[in-house]
């Protein structure tokens, strides 16, 4: 005779087999699981990989003082300026929509914008660039530089420099755990939230509702059957970035797992949520836009959500991903411990409970 725990099991393994089987007979489903995001990693890691030597795009007004200046900066050993020489109106457009980074107008140039003349050397030059522009900003101290020293202006003091590109200094070690609890938000909605409505659409909620099956058995079903789909996805990713890009896992492996662990949890606790009242594609598709959203701009998924004003960051700190993506930098890049990241870990645990139980209280059938 069958013991009673097993009994209870069948439903979960039979729907978590179901689930499996849908999944790899759909071929779209295993390119953009498991494809897509190592294309984002490889392309935003070439993207914004650590360049030792700057480029920068320079555009001249055309004046009789003008090639003088560009003779100057083609002459930079190091070959950071890309040079053209263009009339007034043509470099101020190419500057308005972000064409170039810097543009250089001669004392000579004759227009009414320029800098007034000087008696020798190159003269005075007045340089128009955008300060919101980081690059911009750059060029125009790499060219000013340049420029000063080539008219003979002395250092009073030697320096070097050293290129920072150690492993857990980079753009792509910054980005590497944002594009992971991005793959968990993503999961979690569309893998457990989304599948649920197009059961629900299809009628086969009400089949199973029919069968002797708790509702819960259904829920956590749903979310294992996730799991077993995402677990290769991101250590496909993260073994994707440690050989193609060398980024390294500075803390305790088994943290990490923990944190992915609960994260995972976290958003399929919420995808349940938003789809436990939706009745059409059109409405999940509504509701998980609205969730993610606001977590894609605010959350830090790319640069660092310290960037926004302090009297947002009440907001941007109680969105479900702002914590994960913090918690799991902490871990990977500092090498952080359990005590470290208990604030955040108290916000997800917030989010994962309560989702759940909002979940269980508001799901229906049909």
């Amino acid at each position: 005779m069958t013991d009673r725990p097993f009994q209870r099991l069948s439903p979960i393994r039979q729907l978590i087999l179901t689930r499996l089987r849908e999944f790899y007979r759909e071929p779209s489903a295993v390119f953009w699981v498991y494809v897509f995001p190592l294309l984002m990693t490889l392309t935003l890691g070439m993207a914004f990989r650590a360049d030792p030597k700057p480029h920068y795009d320079v555009t001249i007004v055309e004046s009789d003082n003008s090639r003088l200046v560009v003779e100057r900066l083609r002459s930079d050993e190091r070959g950071r300026f890309a040079i053209r020489e263009l009339p007034y109106e043509k470099a101020r457009r190419r500057l308005r929509t972000g064409k170039t980074d810097l543009v250089l107008i001669t004392a000579e140039d004759g227009n009414a914008s320029a800098a007034p003349p000087s008696s020798d050397g190159l003269g005075a030059v007045r340089f128009w660039f955008d300060p919101r522009n980081q690059n911009s900003s750059l060029a125009r101290i790499a060219v000013d530089d340049f420029l000063q020293r080539a008219e003979g202006r002395e250092d009073v003091f030697l320096s070097d420099t050293k290129i920072m590109d150690e492993p857990g200094g980079r753009y792509i070690d910054f980005l590497i755990p944002g594009l992971i609890c991005m793959n968990l938000m993503g999961s979690g909605l569309w893998g457990v939230g989304f599948a649920v409505v197009d059961l629900r659409i299809r009628g086969l909620l009400k089949r199973l509702f029919a069968t002797p099956m708790r509702r819960r058995d259904f829920l956590l079903a749903t979310m294992i059957s996730r799991m077993c789909f995402l677990i290769p996805e991101l250590l496909m990713v993260i073994l994707f970035a440690r050989f193609v890009f060398g980024v390294q896992i500075f803390g305790n492996l088994w943290l990490v797992a923990g944190l992915i662990l609960l994260g995972s949890f976290q958003f399929a606790g919420i995808g349940l949520l938003v789809a436990s009242r939706a009745k059409t594609i059109e409405t999940v598709s509504g509701l998980m836009n609205l969730v993610m959203l606001p977590n894609w701009i605010f959350a830090g998924i790319f640069f660092s959500s310290s960037k926004f004003p302090a009297a947002m960051q009440a907001l941007v700190q109680a969105l479900p991903l702002t914590p994960l993506i913090d918690a799991l930098r902490a871990v990977m890049l500092e090498g952080a411990g359990p005590i470290a990241i208990l604030p955040q870990l108290g916000v997800i645990l917030l989010w994962t409970l309560g989702s759940f139980a909002l979940a269980l209280r508001f799901f229906r059938w049909n």
